[in-house]
């Protein structure tokens, strides 16, 4: 997979993204009520707040005025919802929800179990639980480039380029933070494919990457009941592996995991006749060390030759995955 090639597709999903966007971007209207029972055990407790960020970032406060332990809030707009209840006594707890276009959302707090329910009855679709915790399955496609060196005792030379392309499946599991619209996801893949040859001075080089494990902060910048989408930071472990060759002989083999900054986007579409399923599209950027290796002397005496090392140099490597995510 080449880099024009690549790059065609990466502007073939930067315009999907951007006309999902203003598919989902119309007039918002008044959703449904969010009615919050507030209760120990099942035995109501009278008295609580509510603090509601609003999709837009406003944020408003309610009281229980008839201490009756329910609270009944006219929600404005579809989209993703931030929420505090805090008891008379002083006990809070925070959660997250999307509020559907239609439909309406029931939260139970019991204080005694320690966070809400918070349940979604969206009237287009099966009703659906929230929850923070989310898993998913992809495929993955992804190429980096690597530059041949050797160094014989006079410093490093360069050699040729060899394009590593690679493809494979993993998942991933993640977390969404309450009140803010972050999320915490680890991801593990498995990969097939290897570089093609390339010369580093009289060696021939071939790179292998088995698998990566990435662990990524996302931000969701923006969300509503349908499409999502998120920038993402974070690291990446991946296990290289480069085979030194001497014509059609191994000469020597070069393992090493790499510990590298990566950053990426990620577009999440809600599947309309599922239940609670997401589609997922998304791209990450990572930042490659090189791997050196030590082959001996350069004219084959240990006892007076010089050191010679072969290296391969890395670049930015990039990975695009697509695949389901299912909340749970």
């Amino acid at each position: 997979m080449g880099i024009c090639t690549f790059t065609r597709i990466s502007l073939s999903l930067v315009i999907l993204a951007v006309g999902m966007l203003f598919l989902n971007t119309g007039t918002a209207n008044a959703v449904a009520d969010l009615n919050i029972s507030v209760n120990d055990g099942g035995q109501s407790l009278g008295g609580a707040t509510v603090t509601l960020t609003f999709p837009d970032g406003k944020t408003e406060t309610y009281t229980d005025d008839d201490d009756d332990g329910r609270i009944g809030i006219v929600l404005q707009d579809p989209g993703r919802y931030r929420m505090t209840i805090t008891t008379s006594d002083g006990r809070s707890s925070s959660t997250s929800f999307t509020a559907p276009s239609s439909g309406g959302v029931m939260v139970d707090y019991d204080v005694s179990a320690g966070s809400p329910r918070v349940t979604v009855n969206d009237t287009s679709r099966p009703s659906r639980t929230a929850s923070p915790w989310s898993w998913g399955l992809y495929g993955t496609l992804g190429f980096s480039n690597w530059r041949g060196m050797e160094d014989s005792g006079s410093g490093f030379s360069e050699g040729n380029d060899g394009n590593l392309t690679k493809y494979g499946f993993g998942g991933d599991l993640r977390y969404a933070m309450p009140n803010v619209p972050l999320f915490l996801a680890a991801t593990f893949f498995y990969h097939a494919g290897k570089t093609d040859r390339f010369q580093a001075g009289s060696f021939d080089l071939e790179i292998r990457e088995r698998w990566r494990t990435q662990f990524m902060l996302g931000w969701m910048f923006y969300s509503n009941d349908s499409l999502s989408l998120a920038l993402l930071a974070g690291i990446t472990l991946a296990r290289i592996r480069m085979d030194i060759l001497s014509g059609s002989s191994l000469q020597a083999s070069e393992k090493k995991i790499q510990v590298n900054p990566t950053f990426g986007a990620e577009m999440a579409w809600r599947l309309q006749n599922a239940r609670n399923m997401f589609f997922v599209i998304g791209m990450t950027a990572t930042i490659m060390n090189s791997i050196t290796h030590e082959v001996g002397s350069s004219n084959g005496d240990s006892n007076g030759g010089s050191e010679q090392f072969i290296r391969a140099d890395g670049k930015v490597q990039w990975d695009t995955y697509m695949g389901f995510r299912f909340p749970f």
